[in-house]
């Protein structure tokens, strides 16, 4: 399971570069590339979609531990430790993305470890990692989402961000939405702009018409198979 962990990250590392590469390059579109990529049966399409990196409990983890065992034995796995670099890059290049907008706030919801998580965990979360850089940066951030997830970024961040909550239902609806990113070209339009998806009804989230909204991007790159 460890090793098949590593590929997996391997394979989110790489659509998330290409998409970096692509939206830095006049007349390239990520999507295009990637599902061109996914075609070939020796790749698969599956976990290679652009959006936040890998997180969670188990995926740096994994790929760590290979890291750590493959030097240990003198076989040094220089893709892990370059996988484990790309997914950190990559966070550092969407908040250059949203910084680039010139923005004082930014919202930021659904900031569990992968999007629409019924647990109660964030460790290593992208949208919070991204989050983090964008308060370093000088901005202000907002954290949605539900109440109990609210309530352990609280006690982990305390007020390094400021809070906003919607109730367990509202965000398990969202969630549901934006998980369509799976499917159809036309189910993936919301998540073409490197972590800016489509909004789920401004009447969900009781936000003002003014007020950005940055949500997960494209989810099914790191936890849909």
């Amino acid at each position: 399971m460890c090793a098949q962990n590593c590929f997996i990250t391997t394979k989110i590392a790489f659509a998330n570069a290409i998409a970096d590469v692509a939206d830095r390059t006049p007349g390239a579109d990520r999507h295009t590339i990637l599902d061109a990529i996914g075609s070939d049966a020796r790749v698969g399409s599956r976990c290679l979609r652009p959006g936040y990196g890998f997180g969670g409990p188990c995926f740096p983890r994994d790929n760590r531990a290979f890291a750590l065992v493959a030097r240990a034995v003198g076989a040094p796995a220089l893709i892990c430790d370059a996988t484990d670099a790309a997914n950190q890059q990559h966070a550092r290049l969407m908040a250059d993305a949203l910084l680039a907008e010139g923005r004082s706030t930014y919202t930021i919801e659904d900031v569990a470890f992968r999007p629409g998580c019924p647990a109660d965990i964030i460790e290593e979360s992208q949208p919070l990692e991204v989050a983090k850089l964008l308060v370093r940066a000088g901005k202000s951030v907002i954290v949605r989402d539900r109440p109990a997830i609210i309530a352990l970024v609280r006690r982990t961040y305390g007020k390094l961000f400021q809070y906003d909550t919607y109730s367990d239902d509202d965000g398990a609806r969202a969630a549901e939405g934006r998980g369509n990113a799976a499917g159809a070209p036309a189910e993936r339009e919301d998540a073409r702009s490197n972590g800016h998806a489509a909004e789920a009804p401004a009447a969900l989230h009781k936000r003002k018409r003014d007020e950005p909204l940055i949500t997960m991007g494209n989810p099914s790159s790191s936890y849909r198979r």
